[in-house]
């Protein structure tokens, strides 16, 4: 009697795992239309009727992070603090710009009557985003528990125990938004330091700055939209045909890109 008990006390402590999405399977009356694009395979081919503008459209919405606070936000979505990450994505990619602003960058600038050829600034504007990217989505995991709590406040069925799991879950929230926070300051007091003195010593170089960021803004926009296309072909593809492997590229670049 008392292992089954103990048994039972171990089942009621929820595990925390912040990356356990793909373990939930939701009903398919439950699944709400900005969900529609994270469901398995066998459950598309029942309920994914959207035309191919409806998903190129959902996806696109978004892989673009701005649009996406307003558009597909979950309701479990601090919107003050995804904004905060934006934002600090924003001034990253302005100081990997200038800080990729070489010696070699400046010469080549001087070396062509004061402006940078459109190769130069297409290259760094490519590096920069990308450094940010890629450094933003690992920082950016410190802030993403919107999922866990939806999974827990939504689709939970059994309460017992609910609060101290609630209790366990935001602690560890708490812990983890104490880290990116404190990151975050370090970050933005390097960087701006930085920016101070970039300004100084390059006075007369923020304009070619000012239009390398542009183009990588631009450039990450032409990103999404293509990689946007593919991820709804292949899902388009996979949907009618019933190819699975097709359908998993599909959800992996969604997911990962």
């Amino acid at each position: 009697m008392s292992t089954n008990r103990g048994k039972k006390e171990d089942n009621d402590e929820l595990d925390i795992n912040f990356n356990f999405p793909h373990l939930i399977y939701i009903k398919d009356e439950d699944i709400k239309e900005s969900e529609l694009n994270d469901i398995p395979y066998q459950q598309a081919l029942r309920i994914d009727d959207r035309d191919c503008f409806k998903i190129y459209l959902s996806v696109f919405l978004n892989k673009v992070g701005i649009l996406n606070l307003f558009f597909y936000r979950s309701p479990y979505t601090y919107l003050t603090l995804t904004f905060n990450v934006y934002l600090f994505e924003l001034l990253l990619d302005l100081t990997l710009n200038c800080f990729l602003y070489s010696d070699e960058v400046v010469s080549e600038k001087y070396h062509n009557n004061g402006n940078l050829s459109m190769i130069t600034t297409f290259t760094l504007s490519i590096i920069s985003n990308i450094i940010s990217s890629i450094f933003v989505s690992i920082i950016a995991n410190l802030t993403d528990y919107s999922f866990i709590l939806e999974a827990i406040l939504v689709y939970v069925k059994y309460k017992d125990k609910y609060v101290e799991n609630i209790a366990r879950i935001v602690k560890n929230i708490r812990i983890r938004l104490s880290v990116f926070y404190t990151l975050q300051i370090i970050f933005i007091i390097a960087m701006t330091y930085y920016l101070f003195l970039f300004c100084s010593v390059y006075h007369y170089s923020q304009k070619s700055i000012a239009i390398n960021y542009i183009v990588g803004a631009l450039t990450s926009l032409s990103f999404s939209a293509g990689l946007t296309l593919i991820i709804s072909i292949f899902r388009i593809l996979s949907i009618k045909y019933h190819n699975y492997k097709l359908f998993n590229t599909s959800r992996y670049l969604y997911n990962k890109f």
